[in-house]
């Protein structure tokens, strides 16, 4: 099981709506209740492109009828505030959630290895200085900060490597706790672009890094007994 759990739980977090741990507060429509997309959709969904930039015609609609309601311009409203620390509420559902899949695997007698998010920045930095932060980066990790910026609006920067950190914490606890294998990826993993196509996404370098970490760690769970 890897973190990317973790990085879509800190997209949810927004400051103008109160956080749920059902994720209502960003999905309308309950879960169920959404039309099956045709197969030609689905086979659209498997494609990064489109996925990415369906994502971005959606948000530039978004403002463009903010834009006609308020009679501004097609730049929207102002972008609201964003947190710089991660609510309590939302840390305690992520640990929730990855421990309530961790126990329902090992209860079915299943071997469960844990890992941290890796990511092309490098969390460890002091987020809080952007000129000299900007001086340490490459242009594709340069350019990747804004798909990080847009794909988690809640957060600043510095909040967003502060819930990277505190998330990955989080993960070494309860594999520590529910006795599961762990693998520290976001230790690993090197911050390189060789490693990444983008802010969280492997390149075929990276995936066979990953790969190498996790072997030990699986064959390590599968000559044991059940995870107990």
């Amino acid at each position: 099981m890897d973190g990317h759990q973790l990085y879509n739980n800190l997209k949810t977090i927004n400051r103008q709506k109160s956080f749920r741990p059902d994720y209502s507060h960003i999905h309308d429509t309950p879960l169920g209740y959404h039309e099956k997309p045709g197969w030609f959709a689905r086979c659209l969904n498997h494609s990064m492109f489109y996925v990415r930039t369906r994502a971005e015609y959606r948000e530039f609609m978004k403002k463009r009828r903010a834009a006609d309601l308020t009679g501004g311009s097609s730049k929207g409203p102002k972008e609201p505030a964003r947190l710089s620390d991660i609510p309590r509420h939302a840390s305690e559902t992520f640990r929730h959630h990855i421990t309530s899949l961790a126990s329902i695997a090992q209860g079915g007698n299943a071997r469960v290895v844990l890992s941290s998010f890796a990511s092309l920045h490098d969390p460890g930095l002091n987020w809080s200085d952007p000129a000299h932060i900007s001086s340490l980066l490459s242009a594709i990790q340069k350019t990747e900060l804004f798909s990080l910026k847009h794909f988690t609006p809640g957060l600043t920067l510095e909040g967003i490597f502060t819930g990277f950190r505190q998330y990955n914490r989080l993960l070494k606890a309860i594999a520590r706790r529910h006795h599961t294998g762990f693998v520290d990826n976001a230790l690993r993993i090197p911050h390189e672009d060789t490693y990444f196509i983008d802010r969280v996404h492997f390149s075929r370098k990276g995936a066979r890094r990953m790969a190498e970490n996790f072997f030990p760690a699986v064959l390590a769970a599968l000559k044991t007994g059940p995870q107990k």
